[in-house]
């Protein structure tokens, strides 16, 4: 499913925690490839594709060379950074591919990274979602 996987491994897991961890592994497996897609789509039309939206969108060539410095000092950890946090990861998958961020190294990162985000939404949701589905309904309730 395009989009946050966390929006339906979280209501999906909460609802059947016993199949928790294999929704963490389905959501690492769709995330990973789409990461994937994304980084391709960076690496093989990124000049005639993604250049030029982003120059429509008001980036310049200068800060376009900014962004391809950042990512060969700090390529793997800009893609585990994004891979834990809510910052889009796709977009960070793209610029990987496009900045020439070596393939290895790019898939290691966003598969450690997503895999640390699924699978700590699993524990959590293994250890507490009883308590934090009684939340969840005494809030909605409350709404």
């Amino acid at each position: 499913m395009p989009g946050p996987a966390d929006a339906l491994l979280i209501p999906f897991g909460l609802a059947d925690p016993r199949r928790v961890y294999r929704l963490a592994l389905w959501a690492l497996a769709g995330s990973t490839l789409g990461g994937i897609v994304a980084y391709t789509a960076g690496a093989y039309a990124f000049q005639e594709v993604v250049a030029p939206v982003l120059g429509f969108f008001g980036i310049d060539p200068g800060e376009l060379a900014t962004l391809k410095t950042l990512f060969a000092r700090h390529g793997w950890m800009l893609v585990v950074i994004s891979s834990v946090s809510p910052f889009p990861s796709k977009l960070v998958s793209v610029s990987a591919g496009a900045f020439g961020i070596p393939f290895p190294v790019f898939a290691l990162a966003l598969g450690a990274g997503r895999a640390a985000r699924f699978f700590t939404i699993a524990v959590l949701i293994h250890l507490a979602g009883e308590r934090i589905a009684r939340w969840w309904n005494r809030v909605a309730r409350g709404c």
